[in-house]
């Protein structure tokens, strides 16, 4: 993890460095499953200069990238898919007080209200949480057209 958070960090430095005069200019990010959690750390460690230049697309996340993080945070997973409910399932997020809930799950809680919950497409296969599942493929195509129409401008 600590060499692809060096590498994402490093690739977004140059694109910065590259479009100082110019930014407005976003880089879009794509990650999937784990590739989530490396993108959430190179974020964490990363200057606001730096963040406010990224759209992340998460496709099947294993972990929530939040808004104040980057520009824009889009999450999609499939209703069959598990691997985003992961870091739920750490114990200490389950310890409760006389009062409620800890503090760490309902933070965590919180970050899933952004993400989007697609239905399967009848022909992806098992838990729907592959990058190539045509589930994600509709929102694959608009995101990047989206963005390849706006980086054109």
């Amino acid at each position: 993890s600590p060499n692809v958070e060096s590498l994402l960090k490093k690739s977004w430095e140059e694109f910065h460095e590259k479009n100082r005069a110019h930014p407005e200019r976003k880089i879009l990010q794509i990650c999937h499953s784990q590739g989530a959690i490396h993108v959430y750390n190179a974020l964490s460690h990363s200057t606001k200069e730096i963040t406010d230049r990224l759209i992340v697309l998460s496709i099947a996340p294993a972990k929530i990238i939040t808004l104040d993080l980057c520009h824009q945070s889009l999450k999609f997973a499939s209703k069959n898919d598990l691997v985003h409910l992961a870091e739920l399932l750490h114990p200490s997020f389950f310890a409760s007080n006389e009062t409620g809930t800890s503090e760490r799950l309902e933070r965590i809680l919180a970050t899933r209200e952004d993400l989007i919950l697609l239905d399967p497409h009848p022909d992806a296969k098992g838990l729907d949480h592959e990058f190539e599942s045509p589930t994600f493929k509709p929102v694959l195509e608009m995101y990047l057209r989206a963005y390849l129409e706006n980086a054109s401008r």
